[in-house]
């Protein structure tokens, strides 16, 4: 937002999109507003406001499968509370429940699950690899092996991956990592 309103907490841009089909450019604004309040309270209201809006339209619920949102605990709370009426606690609960695949696919197929955004994830990461001054290329080789880790589609392959970083890096003793890196 281009000024800032006096006596007001900054106000900011949100979105609310539907993604149909698997082009990941294919985005349909379902909803926009400029909120100061940015408390797990006030974006809630902003969703509710918005899954209200597409009852009256459709005449039916859409329940979303999946949820996209940065790091923002507020965000997270809102969705949850809006679209599964449970809390942060219990849902991580619920993707420990899928990790061990404990679901049934018709349970799996009701739940809304939040996914945090890929680039903020390693964002985050790059800036701890900052914070513990690793040489530019550990941290560019670390950055790689994070984002296949990241990207991994089941529990088992994350694990077997993240045991071969363990052994690479976690050997003191070990001059040759660039040559078991590749």
């Amino acid at each position: 937002v281009v000024k800032k309103i006096d006596k007001e907490s900054s106000t900011f841009y949100y979105v609310l999109t539907f993604k149909d089909g698997d082009d990941p450019s294919n985005l349909i604004p379902l909803g926009v507003g400029l909120l100061s309040d940015h408390t797990t309270a006030g974006i809630s209201e902003f969703l509710l406001t918005i899954r209200k809006l597409i009852v009256i339209v459709k005449k039916k619920y859409y329940k979303p499968r999946f949820f996209v949102c940065d790091f923002s605990l507020a965000i997270m709370n809102a969705l949850l509370n809006i679209f599964n009426h449970e809390d942060l606690y219990r849902h991580l609960k619920q993707c420990w429940f899928i990790l061990h695949k404990q679901y049934s696919s018709s349970k799996l197929r009701n739940l809304c699950i939040i996914r945090i955004c890929c680039a903020h994830v390693m964002h985050a990461f790059v800036r701890s690899l900052h914070k513990i001054q690793l040489k530019k290329d550990e941290r560019h080789q670390c950055t790689k092996l994070f984002a296949v880790l990241l990207n991994t589609d089941t529990l088992e392959k994350a694990f077997a991956l993240f045991e071969k970083m363990l052994t690479i890096y976690g050997d003191e003793k070990a001059l040759d990592t660039d040559k078991l890196l590749s």
